[in-house]
């Protein structure tokens, strides 16, 4: 950070067989990333060397989540995945939809949010077990979910939904002026998103 100066790169000889494309997570001085490969990577973030990898059946697209020595994330396999971010081993069989996994998924209260790309939003326990499912109107490509306070909100074309964390329940909805372009952010009480129009709505 002071220098600017590279201290590794991973891996040192020659490039993955596949492209990155999701935002890596860190935790406990490892770094977590999915690959276009099928592959989850751990890799000391420290030194960057291999730490392991855990093979899933389609690209990983999904951003991974660090939480209590768990890593979540979705997958183009139609699934959710738990993993020891420590062993790499898996914590419970994946979380199997209808379509990929795509995009970023959010945790609260004890339930894991995932929006798929069948146009549902589900809620699974962190044992791995659906409990509740909510139709979106449309299926989500550029937006990812946030928490705020006791909701999940998600954006979908010109309209940010509320659900209930717990069981799934909409509870509000706010249409803009706008396409919404990207994930909005949170400060836990104001909801900031970002549209189409070249304007941030809070």
């Amino acid at each position: 950070l002071d220098t600017g100066a590279l201290k590794w790169r991973y891996p040192a000889d020659q490039p993955l067989g596949a492209q990155i494309r999701v935002t890596p997570a860190l935790a406990d001085g490892m770094v977590y990333f999915g690959c276009g490969d099928g592959n989850i990577y751990c890799i000391s973030g420290d030194t960057g060397t291999f730490q392991w990898a855990y093979q899933t059946r389609g690209s990983v697209r999904c951003p991974p989540i660090v939480l209590n020595g768990t890593l979540y994330f979705g997958d183009d396999d139609n699934s959710v995945y738990a993993i020891g971010a420590a062993s790499g081993d898996a914590k419970w069989p994946p979380f199997t939809a209808k379509d990929d996994f795509a995009i970023g998924i959010a945790i609260a209260s004890d339930m894991i949010v995932a929006p798929c790309m069948d146009g549902m939003l589900y809620g699974i326990s962190m044992a791995g077990r659906k409990r509740w499912e909510t139709r979106l109107p449309l299926a989500p490509v550029s937006t990812s979910p946030i928490v705020v306070e006791s909701a999940v909100a998600m954006a979908v074309g010109d309209v940010v939904y509320g659900f209930a964390v717990r069981g799934g329940q909409l509870r509000w909805t706010i249409r803009l002026r706008s396409e919404v372009a990207t994930t909005p952010a949170s400060d836990g009480a104001t909801i900031y998103v970002p549209c189409k129009d070249k304007k941030i709505y809070a």
